[in-house]
């Protein structure tokens, strides 16, 4: 009924059987108001799904509208599209103890800018906010005390999503929320977002999930201590700061005993303005299992704190973790100390042009490493490699184009793998490729691999081996 511009009074007052206004007003473009005691009579009534949704020339929702309706469980998308909604009265829903969910309640309405506080009002019931304010792009504020009477809520999924106006989150918005859950991109695209209370999660001990919780965040500039301090149970901080271009720095013990964690990927991708990584970020992640992206792409990072893996026993890769990371220069020694479980280290470092040095020691001791496969590839920078740099990797077979590229590296290729044999590595394919500084005798280092079957272009370009000649004649696949 997209003509429909008005709705008289006392239209519902003696339908006090009925159980349902599924889409009752659905599309209807034209109405622009609601009667206050519409559904005033209305007490049976189980579901107002999509009442209103596509109400696009709606401009008000009269304060308690819905006030004491205990028998409704969902108000899904009940106002859904409503575009030119601008003002939602007082206690809208206030005491509807029944309703289990207001998934996409408020979606799509751009036009909204504020909401009351009491507007969830002893929705003690409510179970799910998924969607919620899903692309309320006009939205600019929220306030503290919404989800008060809500406290066993246990999604918060996308519910904030694309509030693109929205600059600041109240400190207590969660407070109490002991259920929740999940909080899948629950401020993902908030671009306007500046700041993050730092004890904004420290009631929900029991969430599972901040997977992209803060994703898109471009205008979110610093991230506080202690933001995760009660995150005992999640399980996953994939993508939460995926490209969250303007913050310059990750405080010390971010992530700090997370002990029920399995992938950090992606957490920081693209975030280009991050300057410094503090001390202990992931310090006794010890489920944690991949760092796979975790900071690919952050031109800007220039520093590496101690001991940020310390503890991680169980991740088993380190996939393109610093890949492009153009402005790092140089790393902390021990990085990787008691990452015991790492088996490959596949363009870890790739496209590092600004590393400069590789301290001693680097993968020392981790014994279950199989691959080091292009992990400095590109490194245009890099001029030394520090002692000891692949001691104890006793499994490593695979060392494909892991310098390759590093036209700055002036080593002795001796002693990058300095000891007498390494029968356990089985292709060396690219691994000096162009690297025209290196140092030493290659025909030494092909002697101490017995075991190798891939090796082509391994000292291609390496011109400045002493015996550069020699390797052309005897070994001119290597070259």
């Amino acid at each position: 009924c997209t003509a429909l511009n008005g709705i008289p009074e006392g239209l519902f007052d003696s339908c006090t059987g009925v159980t349902t206004f599924n889409r009752t007003f659905y599309g209807c473009a034209a109405l622009t108001a609601i009667p206050a005691k519409l559904f005033a009579n209305c007490t049976e009534v189980a579901t107002f799904e999509g009442v209103f949704s596509g109400c696009s020339g709606l401009v008000t929702i009269p304060a308690g509208l819905f006030e004491k309706l205990t028998s409704v469980t969902t108000f899904d998308s009940a106002f859904y599209g409503c575009r030119a909604l601008t003002t939602v009265g007082d206690r809208v829903f206030a005491g509807c103890t029944g309703a289990t969910t207001f998934a996409s309640v408020f979606e799509g309405c751009t036009g909204l800018v504020t909401i009351p506080a009491d507007v969830f009002a002893g929705c003690s019931g409510v179970r799910s906010f998924y969607r919620s304010f899903l692309g309320c792009t006009g939205l600019a504020m929220v306030p503290p005390e919404l989800f008060a009477d809500c406290t066993g809520a246990t999604t918060f999924y996308t519910t904030f999503y694309r509030c693109t106006r929205l600059s600041e989150v109240p400190a207590e918005l969660f407070s109490g929320c002991t259920g929740a859950k999940s909080f899948y991109k629950t401020f993902g695209e908030c671009t306007g977002l500046s700041e993050v209370p730092a004890r904004l999660f420290a009631d929900c001990t029991g969430a599972t999930t901040f997977e992209g919780v803060f994703s898109g965040c471009r205008g979110l500039t610093t991230i506080p201590a202690g933001l995760f301090a009660d995150s005992a149970s999640v399980t996953t901080f994939f993508e939460a700061f995926y490209e969250c271009t303007g913050l310059t720095a990750i405080p010390s013990g971010l992530f700090a005993d997370c002990v029920s964690v399995t992938t950090f990927r992606r957490t920081f991708y693209g975030c280009s303005g991050l300057t410094m990584l503090g001390d202990n970020v992931f310090a006794g992640c010890v489920s944690a299992t991949t760092f796979e992206d975790t900071f690919y792409g952050c031109t800007g990072l220039t520093t590496v704190g101690d001991g940020v893996f310390a503890g991680c026993t169980s991740v088993t890769t380190f996939y393109r973790a610093f890949y492009g990371c153009t402005g790092l220069a140089v790393l902390p020694a021990g990085l990787f100390e008691n990452c015991t479980g790492v088996t490959s280290f596949y363009q870890t470092f790739d496209g590092c042009s600004g590393l400069m040095t590789i301290p001693d020691g680097l993968f020392a001791g981790l014994a279950s490493v199989t691959t080091f496969r292009e992990t400095f590839n590109g490194c245009t920078g890099l001029t030394t490699v520090g002692d000891g740099l692949f001691a104890g990797c006793v499994s490593a077979t695979t060392f494909e184009g892991t310098f390759y590229g590093c036209t700055g590296l002036e080593s002795d290729v001796n002693d990058i793998l300095p000891a007498e044999e390494y029968p356990q590595i089985t292709s060396v394919y690219r691994c000096f490729y162009n690297c025209r500084s290196l140092q030493g005798s290659g025909c030494a280092l092909i002697e101490k691999l017995p075991g190798v079957t891939s090796y082509a272009d391994a000292f291609y370009n390496c011109v400045s081996l002493s015996d550069f000649r020699t390797l052309s004649e005897r070994y001119p696949v290597w070259v």
